[in-house]
């Protein structure tokens, strides 16, 4: 919410709509370049993850599939969040973002109060609540969720980025993505956010950087997000080796498709070793 601040009005127009897209179409909230680690930014995560990106530059917010309001249950099998919670705008906003985020909070809480099984709205929700600095409000329809979805990652995703962010409870935050992992072992999004937490965080378990992007590979091998992210965490280490060799076999699976922008990425992260 920092970054809204040192935005006008315009561009945060624009920033709102861009992040609102996300959760809706792709979620998964982590921005991070995979050369110059400038700082992460998580936002929210919405639902599946591609097995290759068109580019070395890291967002988490990249890969996942829209499900939308297509996603429904009839079912409640846990108590709603509470639909009436005020809204109290705690981030600096421009009147107008202000005034859009209040009625889209609006529009939510009254469309899922009629049916309350739409999984894209509660997304939207919780967005809508973090953006205007409401954390806890989005925490409480984000639990919600795991227990209303209990085998969809998205949720736990976004538990773990807020546990890890902005409570800084490293624990809980592994404890999220482990449980994302668990219902969905090709959730790309939960072993780059575990390993983020290990290699920025918890300090206690930084040992476990490369583990966890290694366990990621063993469940889906040639992944190009992970080969490259490993790589890149390797050659930060000063291992040039293992650098070198996870940069070659993503390489080697960018070279299979026509993307020349991202093998030209890689040749030059091996280049530059």
């Amino acid at each position: 919410m920092f970054l809204l601040c040192l935005l006008d009005m315009k561009s945060q127009k624009i920033l709102i709509f861009l992040i609102i897209f996300a959760a809706t179409v792709v979620g998964y909230a982590v921005y991070k370049n995979t050369i110059n680690k400038p700082q992460i930014v998580p936002i929210d995560v919405a639902t599946t993850t591609p097995e290759t990106v068109g580019s070395l530059n890291k967002t988490a917010n990249l890969g996942e599939t829209n499900t939308a309001n297509s996603e429904k249950s009839t079912k409640l099998l846990a108590p709603l969040p509470d639909l009436a919670r005020p809204v109290v705008i705690l981030s600096a906003l421009a009147p107008e973002t202000e005034t859009m985020a209040r009625t889209k909070i609006a529009e939510l809480a009254k469309e899922l109060a009629a049916e309350p099984g739409l999984f894209g709205s509660w997304l939207d929700l919780a967005s809508y609540r973090k953006l205007i600095g409401d954390n806890m409000g989005a925490e409480e329809i984000w639990v919600f969720m795991t227990k209303q979805w209990p085998e969809h990652d998205v949720p736990y995703i976004n538990l773990g980025n807020f546990y890890h962010y902005q409570i800084h409870d490293f624990a809980k935050s592994e404890s999220a993505f482990r449980k994302a992992i668990s219902v969905k072992p090709n959730s790309i999004p939960s072993y780059i956010g575990m390993h983020e937490l290990y290699s920025l965080s918890y300090v206690e378990k930084a040992n476990l950087a490369d583990g966890i992007l290694l366990e990621g590979l063993k469940n889906n091998p040639k992944n190009i997000l992970l080969l490259s992210t490993l790589a890149e965490y390797y050659a930060g280490q000063g291992d040039k080796t293992s650098a070198k060799k996870y940069y070659q076999e993503a390489l080697d699976v960018a070279m299979q498709s026509n993307d020349t922008k991202l093998q030209d990425q890689l040749k030059q992260r091996i280049s530059a070793l």
